[in-house]
């Protein structure tokens, strides 16, 4: 498990891809940046494949296919770096 740094509202895992925003951990890129997807999913250790119905990226490893992802009107957010900032 890695790290949460108060100061940046951010894990050491996912490369900071995620921010802190209204008590949501925000996806900061566009959801169609699959690279940025990717990435952040092979360096997160709570990484769950969603059902394969539900995946937009053709690669498993991605946070748009990841069983925490929940979509919001602007992106995506992650509850899983949400239950972990809980602890």
């Amino acid at each position: 498990m890695s790290d949460f740094s108060p100061e940046t509202g951010m894990f050491s895992d996912t490369d900071d891809a995620f921010v802190l925003q209204d008590e949501r951990w925000v996806f900061r890129y566009p959801a169609t940046d699959l690279t940025a997807s990717r990435k952040a999913a092979q360096t997160c250790n709570g990484f769950v494949a969603d059902d394969e119905d539900e995946w937009l990226d053709d690669s498993e490893r991605s946070c748009v296919n990841c069983a925490w992802r929940r979509w919001q009107p602007d992106g995506f957010s992650c509850f899983y770096l949400l239950r972990r900032s809980a602890e």
